[in-house]
C-alpha cells in the first residue's frame, strides 16, 4: 500500500513539473513565432500574457489576488515558479527585485506581503501589505483583500484587536466577502466572544453555504460554550461537505468524547489518523479515550506515536504520565510530568500531579512545593483541581502543625 501511496505521489509530482515545463515551451515557441510572423514587441507580450493569465491563476488565487487586475503577467512567471516549487524565500526574494523595477506599483507590494507571510515575516507583511493598501484606487477589488490579508498577519502576531479593525474594514469595502466573516469569527473566539465568533460564521455560511471551514470553525465556538449537539451537527456538515477534513473529524471525537461516547470518539480519530498519518493531536486524542476505557497500554502505545511525531508536546507527556499512574509505574509518570512542565513551564496539571505523587510517597517538602506551583497557574485548571489542590495543601499543613 505504502509502494502505492509513493509512486502516486511522485506522479503528481512528475504532472506539476511536466505541466510547468509545458508552459514555458508554450511561451518559448509562442514568442518565436510571433517574432517569425514580424510581430511587434506589444503583440508579443499579449501572446505570452494569454497563456500566463492561466499559468499564474493559481498563484494569484492563493493570495486572493483579482486575477484581471495583474496587467503584464510575465513579471509573476518566475515568482509562481518559485511558489508552485514549495520554495516561498526565493518568491519573496524574486518579488523583492521586481520591487526595484516597479516601486510603485500595488501588486508587487501584496505579492510581497503574501510571500513574506508565508515564510512567517509577519511585520514584513504587515509593512508590505500596508503599502500595497496606499497605492490601490479606493474602487479596486484587490483592497479588500489586502485589509483581510494584514488582518490575518496581524492575528498570527497575536494582535487580536488589530486584526479585527482589518476584517472591519475588508467587510465594509465588500459587505460580501465570506472568508472576512469567518476569520473575524476566529478573531472573536481568540478572545473569548463566542457569540460574536458565531454571529460571523453565520454570516459566512449565508454568503457560501458550501464552506466547510465556516462549519467547522462554528462547531469549535459551540464546543467551546459546551453546546455538543451543535457542534457535532455542525463537524457533520463540514465533514459531508469535505470527506477529507480530518481535522474535523478529529473535533468531532473530541466532542463525542466529551459526551462520554468513546467508541464514536475513537472511530473519528482513526478517521482522522487514516487521513492524516502524521496527525500527532488524533493520536493524543485517541490515547486519552483509551485512557478513559481503561486500556492503558493502548492509551501509552497511542501517546507513544503522538510524542514520536512531536516531541514538544507537553499534553501528550502529561498525559502518558496519567496513563502510567494509572498502572502503578510512579517513576515512568515523574519523568513524563517533569517533561511536560519542562517543555511548558506553567503545565499546572502536571504539576498538580506531581504534588499528588509526592504526597503518597509522604515527600511533604516536594508535594507542598507544586501544589503551591499549581495554584500559581490555576487559571489553567478545572475548579474541581483547585478545589483538590487547596484540600491537599489544607491536610498538608494541618499535617505539619
Amino acid at each position: 500500500m505504502g509502494l502505492v501511496k509513493n509512486k502516486i505521489k511522485w506522479l503528481n509530482i512528475v504532472a506539476s513539473i511536466f505541466s510547468i515545463v509545458l508552459a514555458i515551451v508554450a511561451i518559448v515557441l509562442s514568442i518565436r513565432f510571433a517574432k517569425q510572423a514580424k510581430k511587434s514587441s506589444e503583440e508579443i507580450k499579449a501572446v505570452a500574457g494569454v497563456i500566463l493569465y492561466s499559468v499564474t491563476k493559481e498563484f494569484t488565487d492563493a493570495m486572493g489576488m483579482d486575477v484581471t487586475k495583474i496587467g503584464d503577467p510575465t513579471r509573476f512567471a518566475e515568482i509562481w515558479y518559485a511558489y508552485k516549487s514549495g520554495n516561498d524565500s526565493l518568491a519573496y526574494e524574486l518579488a523583492n527585485e521586481y520591487r526595484e523595477s516597479s516601486p510603485n506599483d500595488p501588486l508587487i507590494y501584496f505579492t510581497l506581503g503574501y510571500t513574506a507571510y508565508k515564510i512567517g515575516k509577519y511585520d514584513d507583511a504587515i509593512e508590505h501589505y500596508t503599502k500595497a493598501i496606499e497605492l490601490f484606487p479606493e474602487n479596486d477589488p484587490n483592497l479588500p483583500v489586502a485589509y483581510h490579508n494584514r488582518g490575518t498577519a496581524y492575528y498570527k502576531k497575536g494582535e487580536i484587536d488589530k486584526a479585527i479593525e482589518d476584517y472591519n474594514k475588508a467587510i465594509e469595502l465588500n459587505p460580501k466577502y465570506a472568508l472576512a466573516f469567518n476569520n473575524r469569527g476566529v478573531a472573536y473566539k481568540a478572545k473569548g466572544e463566542l457569540d460574536k465568533a458565531i454571529e460571523d460564521y453565520n454570516k459566512a455560511i449565508e454568503l457560501n453555504p458550501k464552506y466547510a471551514l465556516a462549519f467547522y470553525n462554528r462547531g469549535n465556538a459551540y464546543k467551546a460554550k459546551v453546546d455538543l449537539d451543535r457542534a457535532i451537527g455542525d463537524y457533520n456538515k463540514a465533514i459531508e461537505l469535505n470527506p477529507k477534513y480530518a481535522n474535523a473529524f478529529n473535533n468531532r471525537g473530541v466532542a463525542y468524547g466529551d459526551k462520554g461516547e468513546l467508541d464514536r470518539a475513537i472511530e473519528d480519530y482513526n478517521k482522522a489518523i487514516e487521513l492524516n498519518p502524521k496527525f500527532a493531536n488524533a493520536f493524543n486524542n485517541r490515547g486519552f479515550a483509551y485512557y478513559k476505557k481503561r486500556e492503558l497500554d493502548r492509551a501509552i502505545e497511542d501517546y507513544n506515536k503522538a510524542i514520536k511525531l512531536n516531541p514538544k508536546f507537553a499534553g501528550a507527556f502529561n498525559n502518558r504520565g496519567l496513563a502510567y499512574h494509572a498502572k502503578g509505574e510512579i517513576d515512568k509518570a515523574i519523568e513524563d510530568f517533569n517533561k511536560a512542565i519542562e517543555i511548558d513551564p506553567k503545565f499546572a496539571g502536571a504539576m498538580a500531579m506531581l504534588g499528588k505523587i509526592y504526597e503518597m510517597k509522604k515527600d511533604k517538602g516536594k508535594a507542598k512545593y507544586w501544589y503551591k506551583k499549581a495554584r500559581k497557574y490555576k487559571d489553567q485548571l478545572e475548579e474541581w483541581q483547585i478545589e483538590e489542590i487547596q484540600k491537599w495543601l489544607k491536610k498538608l499543613e494541618e499535617r505539619q502543625k
